[in-house]
């Protein structure tokens, strides 16, 4: 959330120099002073920040959730560093590591799923030579239980088995593939909210 990120005062800072320098570009017609003050005013759980973080513009809001806490691309096996220092002090502490387990890293694809139209909806990675671990909002995407109470993976309206694949080098901008088809689910924990 916006205010999580814009709670550390060196992420904002580097955020609002950075939009200040105009190294992160405003949408056209967005008021630099308007928008540093509204950032600025977010800070806390007061009348004011609340107010400040709904007149947040999209494309305000989007520039901090992409620079205050960013998603890290990966291309030609390279993990991309980030733009804000912030973020580049601490990781360069763990690139070699990061550099390590990446190959063991993939994207989570679907194949059939009805409803859902991305070509991948989220991360996995090798605990084991044949099994991997992901989180359980993306493993539901193509799993369910079953009347047994056992997890299974999901049929769609068609009755056609919703498939799910993991990329090893499913990457930006790249269109190798290291792909490998999820066979078996062994567990899923459950979710006390969802059940």
């Amino acid at each position: 959330m916006i205010t999580d990120i814009l709670a550390d005062p060196l992420v904002k800072k580097e955020i609002m120099d950075n939009m200040a320098s105009g190294r992160f570009k405003l949408p056209e017609g967005e008021s630099l002073s308007d928008a540093l003050s509204t950032i600025n005013k977010i800070s806390g759980n007061n009348q004011e920040s609340k107010f400040a973080l709904e007149s947040l513009s999209g494309r305000i809001e989007s520039i901090v959730q992409l620079e205050g806490r960013p998603a890290l691309l990966v291309k030609d096996g390279v993990v991309e560093k980030p733009s804000l220092n912030e973020w580049k002090k601490p990781l360069a502490k763990y690139e070699f590591n990061i550099q390590n387990v990446l190959p063991s890293v993939g994207r989570i694809e679907l194949r059939n799923h009805p409803d859902f139209n991305s070509p991948h909806c989220g991360t996995g990675w090798l605990i084991s030579d044949d099994i991997i671990v992901t989180n359980r909002h993306v493993a539901i995407y193509f799993a369910n239980k079953s009347n047994d109470d056992k997890w299974q993976f999901r049929q769609t309206p068609f009755f056609e088995t919703v498939k799910a694949n993991i990329d090893f080098l499913g990457e930006y901008q790249s269109f190798d593939d290291n792909e490998f088809e999820i066979t078996e689910i062994l567990d899923i924990v459950e979710d006390k909210g969802t059940g």
